[in-house]
């Protein structure tokens, strides 16, 4: 497996903006969101059995994180400095999904992008029902961990790697890398939802006897 230390995780931030990042975007202003394995993970997984589809998918990933980060900051008060950062933010996030579907649509792989779309719409209704409904913290903490390894997991079942990947490596990859994820989802203090991911990533642990 890749090492997925910070030196890997800033190389392949400015190796893919380079293809994709548009002129008007600072680099920086992406730190936040490369600043966890899991985008890697996700390319590092796809293209082994098809680039374009990884190129296509972590350009969507990043949408989705980029949006992710910005819900909660909309309020009728918010300084206009702000609310110009986070329209550029949206139009960060629906640059890069469009990516996505131009990505496979130019290279034919229509069955390919229909197929994803199944786990893009998983992850909006995942966000809907942490936004507009109460749940316990673990009930929570199944939701986000479900959000961010959606596409992932669709990956695993297209290229049939399951013997490779099974769901408890996937959640403990992604809890252990949470709180650089935008933990908001969870509605709870810091301190819960750390005690929350130890707790799961023990029990994961002691059945798993392996940390990623």
């Amino acid at each position: 497996m890749t090492d997925y230390n910070d030196q890997a995780l800033i190389s392949f931030q400015h190796s893919f903006l380079g293809r994709y990042k548009h002129d008007y975007i600072e680099l920086t202003m992406y730190d936040s969101f490369f600043a966890t394995p899991l985008l890697l993970f996700l390319y590092d997984v796809t293209t082994r059995h098809h680039n374009v589809l990884a190129d296509a998918l972590v350009n969507m990933q990043l949408s989705l994180n980029i949006h992710d980060q910005l819900d909660h900051h909309f309020d009728e008060d918010i300084e206009v400095e702000q609310l110009k950062s986070n329209q550029l933010h949206v139009l960060m996030g629906d640059y890069h999904s469009a990516f996505f579907y131009k990505l496979l649509s130019t290279h034919h792989e229509t069955n390919m992008l229909h197929f994803f779309l199944t786990y893009i719409k998983e992850i909006n209704e995942y966000k809907i029902e942490l936004l507009h409904h109460d749940h316990s913290i673990e009930e929570r903490l199944n939701k986000v961990t479900n959000v961010y390894s959606c596409l992932l997991q669709g990956v695993i079942q297209y290229f049939n790697l399951e013997s490779e990947y099974d769901n408890l490596f996937i959640e403990q990859f992604v809890l252990q890398h949470a709180e650089a994820l935008p933990l908001y989802w969870m509605n709870s203090s810091s301190e819960e939802m750390r005690h929350a991911i130890q707790s799961r990533l023990k029990v994961s642990d002691s059945e798993n006897n392996t940390y990623i």
